[in-house]
């Protein structure tokens, strides 16, 4: 079948490449399509990729964000439960080894009955729910965090190589009964994440200070 340049005119072979009178490749030729294409599929792909690492930070940011909250979570329902067991299954290793193992049990069943001995005092009768809010929060930057394991190891003789971040919070409790519903404080709470798992510590003797 014969072909003709697109350009000129000229007659060409089917074999062609460019014309032999103006230089013009043939429409079937398609160097510069396969370019135009190649060119396209790396654009994708690399908008694919730069899509992916962003969906990976904000991942990231949202998981460690939602870990110590989901924590915060856990404390709050064993308050309102009365799940001083709870408290424990949360609660940083670091409590034990301050606190001691019998007095930290004890501080957990006190703090329990004497919260929730006042709250059912405060709404007239039973606790119904309790909520939280975070007023205050403060990340403790890597270099106070290791300031603060080198006081425990060298204070109280802890093996801190677990515990990778830190987190200050002061919380709001909103405590509701039948009839009405009142607020609580709870001050001096830090979240600790250790091998991964946020875990809390209450620093009543002043241990970060």
């Amino acid at each position: 079948m014969a072909k003709f340049c697109a350009k000129c005119g000229a007659h060409m072979e089917d074999s062609d490449l460019v014309c032999g009178q103006c230089g013009t490749p043939s429409g079937d030729a398609g160097p510069s399509n396969n370019s135009k294409n190649k060119g396209s599929l790396f654009a994708i792909l690399g908008g694919a990729i730069a899509a992916i690492i962003i969906l990976v930070v904000i991942i990231n940011i949202v998981v460690a964000s939602a870990g110590y909250k989901s924590t915060l979570n856990k404390m709050v329902k064993a308050i309102k439960n009365n799940d001083s067991m709870q408290l424990e299954e949360i609660s940083s290793s670091i409590n034990y080894e301050i606190y001691g193992s019998f007095d930290y049990e004890e501080m957990l069943d006190n703090f329990l009955e004497y919260r929730l001995d006042d709250y059912e005092d405060r709404v007239d009768g039973e606790v119904r729910n309790i909520s939280y809010e975070i007023r205050d929060k403060s990340e403790i930057t890597g270099r106070k965090t290791e300031k603060y394991k080198d006081k425990l190891s060298d204070e109280y003789s802890i093996d801190t190589d677990s515990i990778k971040k830190m987190v200050k919070v002061k919380l709001k409790l909103t405590v509701k009964g039948s009839k009405k519903s009142i607020s609580d404080t709870i001050e001096d709470l830090y979240l600790i994440q250790e091998n991964g798992r946020w875990k809390i510590f209450f620093d009543y003797i002043g241990v970060f200070n």
